[in-house]
């Protein structure tokens, strides 16, 4: 007998070609899908920053932060001015009626020209007659 030698029968040599075979399928299998990821890894690497559609979360606070603020101006400004401007033409109407009673207007006149009431008339009438 030699030593070293293994005897083989037809059907496991058969098996034994399968097996490799199937590994050599297995290997080329795997070494496709690495290629493929790899390729996808570079042509995201290589994509310019801004059509990845990624925007950095301290960017998004930031910029909701400012239209917050500016929100918040905005609506204050707005709150304010109708009540400067009614202020100051009821000023002037008031002014007005002050005016037109140191004329010696009567309260009724006062009404017509300055568009408050009765009373108001009167009282600044009493306050500013000579």
């Amino acid at each position: 007998m030699n030593q070293g030698v293994i005897a083989v029968t037809p059907t496991q040599g058969l098996l034994l070609a399968i097996v490799v075979l199937m590994q050599l399928v297995m290997t080329i299998g795997l070494w496709w899908r690495i290629a493929r990821v790899s390729r996808q890894v570079r042509e995201l690497r290589n994509r310019p920053p801004e059509s990845t559609g990624d925007i950095p979360t301290a960017m998004l606070v930031t910029t909701l932060s400012r239209v917050e603020q500016r929100l918040a101006r905005i609506e204050e400004s707005q709150q304010q001015a109708p009540v400067q401007g009614s202020v100051s033409s009821q000023d002037k109407s008031y002014e007005l009626a002050q005016r037109l009673a140191r004329q010696g207007a009567t309260a009724a006149q006062i009404v017509d020209a300055c568009g408050i009431g009765m009373t108001e008339a009167e009282l600044i009438l009493r306050m500013h007659t000579r």
